[in-house]
């Protein structure tokens, strides 16, 4: 059996036990006297305790001398190294926010100065052994419960046994049952298991939504976040990444990183998940439905290949930040991400073929200059933005130029979509609007479902979206647009 304790357990447990004592950088710190102790607060932040018997070292000695009006970023890192146990952790990017002096009453040089703040990141490497399973640990996961799945999970301790539906039983290193509460696929070649955890395992509570992301192979970093990414999209909820660790064949610890993690807002945990467009599956020899594993499969594969050309992490960026956004402002961020992808469509931008307005251009500007002169217009701010008009005369209106746009996404948009479309100036200029709360929430709704819809369109990824504008969140065909209730 291997062992995998929880990351919020192995990374500060491991630190205070074997590292606090031993900084080798910077050299400020490096004394027998100099101690460091971590923990984890109820906001999952990692603060830190830092005691010195270097009464120079200050708030100043990690970001340096401060002026009014300018902004600084941490940057400064202690690392710790304990040659016994080949372990060295970093702490990376400290921000101090709290400083006192213990004053001896008998030895001026047993003071010790005491530092406290926060932490973003601890990067711990433990040995040189090879890697060969991993897990990223999570909050707010979140998944359709009732669906069949095809893991299940059992703990032993620090392990976790897991079993699936085909005749093969893994135990890997990580009491209590926790059925159905996690799923297979396999990505790039690479079983993926994603499990939600119960507050009697983690000691976080429920309302946290822990869980784990367990990958059988070694895989890049970077691809890890990729498909962190593309399941929150899928479960129409952000997932929120605190940390990570790895394991050789033999469940030995080897490595490990905690975040400090970035909460767009306490709504993440609240809010019901929206995912933006269905997974499941319901054969007719099942009584319940079952994911579609094949469907998330592939929805993540193009997701992180997709990733770079297509600008998914400034569309993520945004989305979730518009998708938590107060309801009064929700559209028009919404609406900018539409805008952003329609950007990206090339399409014709010209009502008629340069070369036949480019002489036409040219003799209305010189018609105009002429009036300018018989009129006794003088004002030359006035004729420059006269001319820059005339320039422009060629231009698709913006109205025109999104509705070619869509097309060329492939997307056909009903009047209610156009009408819709219109009413984001309403959030992003401040409008007077009727002030009807529940109007406004579908309203938003129906936006949402129209920026999911793009995006999925935008990226390949589904052949179906969810309608959240009508009652029973009713799933359409990707081409079929968003009609109003009343027009059903």
């Amino acid at each position: 059996m291997y062992g995998a304790k929880l990351i919020w357990e192995s990374a500060i447990d491991h630190f205070n036990e074997f590292m606090g004592s031993l900084v080798t950088s910077p050299v400020e710190l490096v004394d027998q006297n100099t101690i460091i102790y971590l923990n984890r607060a109820e906001d999952f932040s990692i603060n830190f305790e830092l005691k010195t018997s270097n009464l120079r070292i200050s708030e100043s000695f990690f970001h340096g001398e401060r002026k009014v009006g300018e902004v600084y970023s941490a940057n400064q890192n202690i690392e710790l190294v304990n040659e016994a146990r080949l372990s060295k952790v970093k702490l990376n990017n400290i921000f101090i926010n709290g400083q006192t002096t213990q004053l001896s009453p008998y030895d001026s040089e047993k003071n010790i100065n005491i530092l406290k703040g926060q932490i973003s990141e601890i990067t711990a490497e433990i040995t040189e052994r090879e890697e060969n399973y991993s897990f990223d640990w999570l909050l707010n996961i979140s998944f359709d419960s009732h669906s069949r799945k095809n893991c299940s999970f059992r703990f032993h301790g620090d392990s976790i046994d897991f079993e699936y539906d085909i005749p093969k039983r893994d135990t890997l290193g990580i009491s209590n049952l926790d059925v159905r509460n996690c799923f297979k696929i396999n990505i790039f070649d690479t079983d993926i298991v994603i499990g939600q955890l119960k507050e009697e395992i983690t000691s976080i509570n429920d309302k946290y939504k822990p869980g784990f992301i367990f990958y059988t192979k070694v895989i890049d970093e970077g691809i890890k976040e990729k498909i962190r990414e593309a399941l929150s999209f899928l479960f129409g909820r952000k997932l929120v990444f605190i940390g990570s660790s790895k394991f050789t064949l033999d469940a030995f610890l080897i490595g490990y990183k905690a975040v400090t993690p970035y909460f767009i807002t306490d709504k993440i945990f609240i809010e019901p998940s929206s995912p933006p467009c269905d997974y499941s599956t319901n054969p007719e020899e099942h009584t319940i439905p079952i994911f579609n594993y094949l469907f998330i499969e592939t929805f993540i594969t193009k997701f992180v290949d997709e990733y770079e050309d297509k600008n998914i992490e400034h569309i993520m960026w945004m989305y979730w930040h518009s998708f938590y956004a107060p309801i009064h402002s929700a559209a028009g961020s919404l609406g900018a991400i539409i805008e952003f992808i329609l950007s990206t469509v090339d399409i014709e931008k010209n009502l008629i073929n340069k070369s036949i307005f480019t002489p036409f251009r040219k003799k209305v500007i010189d018609d105009f200059q002429a009036f300018c002169t018989d009129s006794g217009i003088e004002d030359e701010e006035v004729k420059r933005i006269m001319i820059s008009k005339i320039n422009d005369l060629n231009k698709l209106p913006i109205a025109k130029m999104t509705e070619r746009s869509f097309q060329k996404l492939g997307i056909t948009i009903s009047d209610f979509e156009k009408k819709l479309w219109q009413r984001r100036h309403d959030s992003a200029h401040g409008n007077l609007t009727d002030g009807d709360i529940n109007s406004l929430i579908r309203e938003v709704n129906a936006f949402t479902s129209v920026c999911n819809r793009t995006i999925l369109k935008y990226l390949d990824l589904s052949d179906n979206y969810i309608d959240y504008f009508n009652y029973n969140y009713p799933i359409k065909k990707i081409d079929d647009p968003l009609i109003e209730l009343e027009e059903t």
